[in-house]
């Protein structure tokens, strides 16, 4: 796990950047962070932290940085509802998770709201975040598992035969449920026609 890993993710959906950009593409930004409020020393230090200049690498040189980002979030939150989440949260670095916390500290009583999807992990660092609640998912069940197949596939009803296939070796696993209709249809090997299916 890199560290600050999260909050550099965070830090270039904010911008719009992607990691390895370039100083011509990130220079741009400086007009949009302005207009989250942002003044020069602040803008200064996310685009540093973005690859435009020397960006702080401990927790203690980033936590003035910490308080940039709530202080952008807390600016969208006027208008809209925030919502940032990380996939594969379960490796979340520490030095992010310390970050966040204190972030959201400073933010109780904005509309902003951090989504983590992760695999069950009792020591994993999103789980000590201020306002952390948990939303377990299990398997779905034949019936949804179903409605899934047929939704991803456009039609009204999946053939048994057909959905067996797909269950036989995905279960109710819903991302595995997907990947597998999608491979079906990009390889043709399931052909939609008509809102009916052909296999």
């Amino acid at each position: 796990k890199a560290l600050f890993s999260a909050l550099d993710a965070m830090l270039h959906t904010l911008s719009g950047t992607r990691e390895g950009d370039s100083l011509a593409r990130t220079e741009p930004v400086e007009r949009q962070l302005r207009a989250l409020g942002l003044n020069e020393v602040q803008t200064a230090s996310v685009l540093a932290r973005l690859g435009a200049g020397a960006a702080g690498t401990t927790a203690a040189e980033l936590a003035p940085l910490g308080r940039v980002v709530a202080q952008m979030l807390g600016t969208l939150a006027r208008d809209r509802l925030p919502l940032f989440v990380w996939d594969d949260a379960h490796e979340l670095d520490a030095g992010s998770a310390q970050l966040l916390g204190s972030m959201l500290e400073s933010l109780a009583g904005t509309r902003v709201v951090l989504l983590f999807a992760a695999r069950p992990d009792e020591s994993a660092s999103y789980r000590t975040l201020p306002g952390y609640s948990e939303i377990p998912l299990g398997e779905l069940d034949e019936r949804d598992a179903r409605r899934l197949v047929a939704t991803r596939l456009g039609v009204d009803r999946v053939p048994d035969r057909l959905f067996s296939f797909f269950h036989e070796r995905a279960g109710g696993h819903p991302m595995f449920l997907e990947e597998l209709v999608h491979e079906a249809l990009e390889n043709e090997e399931v052909v939609v026609s008509h809102r009916f299916v052909q296999s």
